[in-house]
Order: structure tokens, then C-alpha cells, then sequence
């Protein structure tokens, strides 16, 4: 088994982002668990003193981690290693681990695991009926593997059992012709481009307990047009819905506390949106190349933002509250702002 190695102090427990990702970390791996409750600000503790030591820019944006001691990253069930320490990196692997921290990271775009050949699992039915195919995935099924039905052209629709939690990597991937998605009321992770290229993707219904949004998970479903994030969903990581072209509208839930880099990056047709209470930073190019944006409501608790995480939005107002980061931000940056 791995061992990673930290140098913690005790000065890391002062910053914002350290509390940041002890709330997450809380959140995220609760009671079911059964993790030691002492070792969540040991892994806050670890996963902070890792991002501010790294090279890597996106470390803040991958806080899915707990480990056992102060100085050791070290899983007891080598199952959970693998489920939350390696999946902890959707776009990127640990190369090798150095003391006191990991600093060499490689990008990870699922190319080693991807699957061309179509093979229907045991579990799953196709249902054929008036010029439509239908995925019909049972409730016994409690896992599917990453791109399990990448491009399969003829899938229009999908309906997704109570059994499965996770929709894992590139599972529904460049499936041109799908358009309705229907996921099981226990999935609480959508991976890494599950849906991504799914050009005729219009109607999916996320369920109430899901809690992540993986990188790319809807990247390019360019007829895409309205989309509700439950309460409950924590993280929608990086370029999660980039490409969405026809994208209007989208509400986004006071549970979520990180909307990564270039999260809706050409989101061409996005009208308005409103961040909610619970995210603090905005990161660059989150929506670059969102032409049609004309409002986006910036609360107070946005302590951050940065200089590209606009570009391209030629007719954007920020919505914020007189003295607030965000008037500062649109003040410096020449971007018109209208108070409330």
C-alpha cells in the first residue's frame, strides 16, 4: 500500500481554505463510513498543507480525501483507499509521493481506460420500441464499469436503478442520440465526462442525492437547455458543463461550495446565473465565452474571483452589495455592477 508522507503546521489550520475543506471533508464522508471523527481535521490538515505546497493549479479543487495520522496518508481498507484516495484526482494521478509533500502530477484524460467495444452487462436491458432504444439498468445492479456504453449511437434513452451510486467515467460518452436520462434516487457521484459529447442530451433529472458533479460530466451536450442542481450536490468540478451551447438556464443550490475552473466555460446561451452563499472563490475562465450573460448575482461570501473568469462576456452586470468584494472586483476589472 501507498504511503504519503506530510510535514503539517499548525499555522494551516488559520487559513480560509483550511476550513473550507474540513466542512467539505465533513460533508462528504459522514457517519456511513465510520471513520474516526479525530481524522477529519487531520485530513484537512494533510489536503491543505498538499495544495499549498503543490505546483499543481488545480489542487484546491480536489479536497475528497481522509487519512489515518497527522504524518501518514495510509488507508486501513484498501477498498476506500482506492475509492477516495485515487478518485480524489479525476484530472490528474500521483506520480509518486515525496516528503513533505506530492508535487509531480501527470493530466489525466481516461485515454488508458477507455473502452470502444459495446458490451450489454448482466443486469442491463435494451428495450426496443417505437424507433426508440432504451438502457434499462435494474436495481440489483449496484455498478456499471467507465465507459461501459461509449458511443452507442443508438441509445435515446436511459433509466438508471436505485442499486448504483456512481456513474462512473465516461459511461454514457459521446452517445450522439441520446436524449433522456432518468438516474436511480442513490447516485451521488457523476464521474469524469459520463455524459460528455452527448450532443442530443435534453432531459435529465438529477436526483436529490447526488453530491458531485465531475470534470467534463456534461461537457459538449450542446442541446442542453435548462438544468437543476439538487439541494445536496458539494462540488461541480472543472469544465463539468463547458460546451453546453443551448444552455439558458441553470440553478444552483446554497449546498454547493465549489464550482471549479472553466465550470461553464462557452456556455454560449447562459442568460443569468446566481452563485449561492456557501462558494467563496470564482476561478478563472469559470465562465469564459458565456457571450449571452447579461446578470450574474455575486454574493458577499466571494472573497476571491479571478481576472479571466469573465473573459469573453461582453455584456455582463455583477449583481452585488455596496463595499463588497465583488463591486471592488467589477470596479478594477471596468465591468458594469448594479447593487442590492
Amino acid at each position: 500500500m501507498k504511503r504519503y508522507v506530510y510535514s503539517a503546521s499548525d499555522s494551516i489550520k488559520q487559513t480560509k481554505q483550511y476550513k473550507i475543506l474540513l466542512r467539505r471533508i465533513k460533508e462528504l464522508y459522514g457517519p456511513e463510513y465510520g471513520i474516526d471523527p479525530t481524522h477529519y481535521e487531520e485530513a484537512a490538515v494533510a489536503w491543505a498543507n498538499l495544495a499549498e505546497k503543490s505546483s499543481y493549479a488545480g489542487a484546491w479543487d480536489h479536497p475528497n480525501l481522509w487519512y489515518t495520522s497527522s504524518k501518514s496518508l495510509e488507508m486501513e481498507n484498501e477498498d476506500l483507499y482506492n475509492e477516495i484516495v485515487l478518485d480524489s484526482f479525476p484530472d490528474c494521478y500521483v506520480e509518486e509521493a515525496v516528503e513533505p509533500y506530492i508535487d509531480e502530477y501527470e493530466y489525466y484524460d481516461g485515454g488508458e481506460d477507455e473502452k470502444t467495444d459495446f458490451v450489454l452487462p448482466e443486469g442491463v436491458d435494451m428495450v426496443e420500441e417505437n424507433g426508440r432504444t432504451t438502457l434499462v439498468v435494474s436495481d440489483d445492479v449496484t455498478s456499471i464499469e467507465s465507459y461501459a456504453f461509449k458511443g452507442y449511437d443508438d441509445l435515446t434513452d436511459a433509466v438508471i436503478g436505485s442499486g448504483l451510486r456512481t456513474i462512473e467515467d465516461g459511461t454514457f460518452q459521446d452517445c450522439r442520440n441520446l436524449k433522456n436520462v432518468r438516474l436511480g434516487d442513490r447516485v451521488t457521484n457523476i464521474g469524469w465526462g459520463a455524459f460528455s459529447g452527448c450532443y442530443n442530451l435534453t432531459d435529465i433529472k438529477l436526483p436529490n442525492s447526488l453530491k458531485i458533479i465531475g470534470q467534463y460530466a456534461f461537457a459538449n451536450c450542446e442541446n442542453l437547455k435548462k438544468i437543476t442542481i439538487p439541494n445536496g450536490v458539494l462540488e461541480i468540478y472543472t469544465n463539468a458543463f463547458e460546451g453546453c451551447s443551448n444552455l439558458t438556464r441553470i440553478t444552483i443550490p446554497n449546498s454547493v461550495m465549489h464550482i471549479g475552473r472553466e465550470a461553464f466555460w462557452n456556455c454560449s446561451s447562459l442568460i443569468s446565473i446566481i452563485i449561492p452563499d456557501s462558494v467563496t472563490n470564482v476561478y478563472s475562465e469559470t465562465f469564459k465565452g458565456c457571450t449571452s450573460l447579461k446578470t450574474i448575482t455575486i454574493p458577499d461570501s466571494v472573497t476571491e474571483i479571478s481576472s479571466w473568469a469573465f473573459k469573453q462576456c461582453p455584456n455582463l452586470t455583477i449583481r452585488c452589495h455596496e463595499g463588497s468584494y465583488a463591486e471592488k472586483y467589477a470596479i478594477s476589472n471596468d465591468i458594469n455592477y448594479e447593487l442590492i
